[in-house]
């Protein structure tokens, strides 16, 4: 019985000590609260997604790997040494017994004179990816920064829904109410009454489907940054940037200059090129020098090793081989090698091809957004003097509710209009420094 209480006991602490064990690795690997009072802008934002988004942070880590690839690559044009040795104790008992042994050591050194060039080659690879590493960070910074910025974006955009969906049913209810006092009166029928209860019941039904796609726009920035979903902070209104009064071509030509994609799309090529120098340098001889020294000792019986037998030997040796047939594996290697050239040609072109359509589609869409606004701004203007020219007719008996109602959903649309075209350039504003790879406010 006591065994079994004990066994009881036991089994007890084992689950407090895995469960502790499972909340300790839960909290390990949870994501960091970023809670504020402040209003955050995007600049506080983007600091904190440096710290802590793991796509970014993964990128980061990579640098380090780039260092020693040169490092490996510098290795190669040194020589190569080995250190051995040896110890042995044989028994024989037949037919008497006899112990003997022997001990040694050795050291031997390599070094490859010529392979065909392909040492030089790797290490210029090497160089190239030591080249490529700020530049594959800085395309992972902006990268944050566009899905950053588009984010909060769509989260301020929603954010404007939100409140016109409240000033809609702030709208509509005072409307129902005018059409309850009419109807009191005997100066309207119940059919009004009801189409305005059911406005209010729609503008309702609006309002809590902003309130979710807000708060799951919330949740993607917070995912963005890296930081726990249910994070709570006021975001910052964004001030209304233009872009600096730069024609496309000049931003085109910046984009294939200097943006981070078309830089590294070059790099690609050029790496390309060094393996197909290395694939041909397998059809040249190798040409390798190699040095040795071995020292060893043998006893038997009672004798010290020391004075028994001794052997040193010494070597010096160059070595010259080529590889007359390999299976075709040499010619295999060298076509595929010339096919990927070709084809890292290809995909730099198409690099360039891609980053001047995205230049000039977002650009002629941030222009095209940018005139849209002023005309969705007048038209807001308009639709509410229109609304509430409708509702004092309406309350005078000089208008349909029919009327009143098609006004207020006027101004809910134009109200809505803005707030999309709005979105709609600073989307556009975003991937066009994006493709560019630089800021283009002024």
């Amino acid at each position: 019985m006591k065994r079994h209480t004990h066994t009881q006991r036991f089994m007890k602490l084992f689950i407090v000590i895995a469960a502790i064990a499972a909340m300790s690795v839960t909290v390990s690997i949870a994501a960091p609260r970023y809670d504020r009072e402040t209003p955050q802008t995007y600049e506080d934002l983007f600091k904190q997604a440096l710290e802590t988004s793991p796509t970014y942070r993964s990128t980061w880590e990579e640098q380090i790997l780039a260092k020693y690839t040169l490092y490996r690559a510098y290795g190669d044009f040194l020589p190569g040494i080995t250190l051995s040795s040896r110890y042995s104790v044989n028994k024989n008992y037949s037919p008497t017994s006899t112990t003997s042994g022997s001990s040694g050591y050795g050291v031997s050194l390599s070094l490859p004179i010529w392979e065909g060039g392909a040492r030089y080659y790797t290490l210029d690879n090497a160089r190239l990816a030591v080249k490529a590493s700020p530049i594959i960070l800085t395309q992972s910074q902006q990268q944050l920064s566009y899905n950053l910025r588009l984010a909060i974006n769509t989260s301020i955009a929603s954010s404007e829904l939100v409140r016109a969906a409240r000033s809609a049913i702030a709208l509509r209810k005072e409307l129902l109410r005018l059409a309850e006092t009419k109807y009191a009166l005997g100066a309207t029928t119940e059919i009004d009454v009801l189409s305005t209860r059911i406005q209010v019941g729609t503008a309702e039904n609006t309002l809590l489907q902003a309130i979710q796609d807000s708060t799951i726009y919330r949740e993607k920035i917070n995912q963005i940054i890296g930081v726990a979903l249910t994070s709570r902070y006021p975001l910052a209104e964004p001030q209304e940037e233009s872009i600096s009064n730069t024609g496309v071509d000049s931003l085109v030509n910046r984009a294939l200059s200097s943006s981070p994609t078309s830089i590294l799309a070059k790099l690609n090529y050029m790496n390309s090129l060094n393996n197909k120098k290395i694939s041909d340098a397998t059809w040249w001889p190798t040409l390798s020098l190699s040095a040795g020294y071995d020292y060893s000792e043998t006893g038997a019986n009672s004798k010290d090793w020391t004075i028994a037998p001794e052997g040193k030997s010494s070597s010096v040796g160059i070595s010259l081989n080529y590889p007359l047939f390999t299976g075709f594996q040499r010619a295999e290697t060298r076509e595929r090698s010339k096919v990927e050239l070709k084809q890292s040609k290809w995909t730099q072109n198409k690099t360039y091809e891609d980053l001047e359509q995205s230049v000039r589609e977002n650009h002629s869409k941030y222009v095209r957004a940018k005139a849209q606004i002023v005309i969705a701004e007048a038209n807001l203007d308009l639709a509410k003097r229109q609304r509430d020219m409708e509702q004092e007719r309406y309350r005078v008996g000089s208008s349909t509710l029919l009327n009143v109602q098609n006004a207020q959903t006027a101004e809910l649309d134009s109200e809505i209009e803005l707030v999309k075209r709005k979105l709609e350039a600073r989307t556009a504003k975003a991937l066009l420094e994006y493709s560019v790879g630089s800021s283009l406010t002024r």
